[in-house]
């Protein structure tokens, strides 16, 4: 039997990378997707100025998921190309190593 995924939601995208965000921030955690996708796109920023290969790399990966996110956000949670954006967007935010920030 084939295991149906659930689609991605902001909401469940913000949990589970609203934390990390904040902490490259340091400002408060959000569950607001306007909020948070700038928070986002704030992070790849401070990270582009870092002085190693890494915070590069990864300042790249976020501005990957900002954009994805910024374009997922004016769709309705009904269209389906939502989910794709936001599912692109999690799996780049899945790639930041989360304990490089604590």
């Amino acid at each position: 039997m084939a295991t149906k995924t659930r689609p991605m939601t902001f909401d469940r995208l913000i949990s589970n990378h609203a934390q990390t965000i904040a902490n490259l921030t340091e400002q408060p955690t959000t569950t607001d997707p306007g909020v948070f996708v700038e928070q986002v796109q704030t992070a790849a920023d401070i990270l582009s100025t870092g002085m190693n290969s890494t915070s590069h790399d990864d300042a790249d990966t976020l501005t990957y998921a900002a954009t994805y996110l910024a374009d997922a956000l004016p769709l309705d949670d009904s269209d389906t190309e939502r989910a794709v954006l936001l599912r692109r967007a999690n799996d780049h935010l899945n790639n930041i190593d989360a304990t490089d920030y604590l």
